[in-house]
């Protein structure tokens, strides 16, 4: 039981085209859903300079020997935690 280029080659162009369309089609189910959490950042008005829409990091400080709250930016949105 031999297989000959051409039988490799087309096993391997019919699986990569069923690779691609069902790629697509997950990518049309999930990617709305993604769409829709993309942080607010993305729409900033027009000749605005990266620099005016940058935040400082706040930190509340409960007091002496207590936790800290910290924020951070991470993938374009703010995160605090204790």
């Amino acid at each position: 039981m031999d297989m000959s280029r051409r039988e490799m080659l087309t096993d391997v162009v019919a699986s990569a085209a069923v690779a691609v369309v069902g790629f697509t089609a997950i990518s049309w189910v999930v990617a709305p859903k993604y769409a829709e959490a993309a942080p607010a950042g993305i729409a900033r008005p027009v000749g605005a300079e990266a620099d005016e829409l940058i935040e400082k990091t706040q930190v509340v400080v409960a007091g002496p020997g207590r936790r800290r709250r910290r924020c951070w930016w991470r993938r374009g949105r703010r995160i605090c935690r204790w």
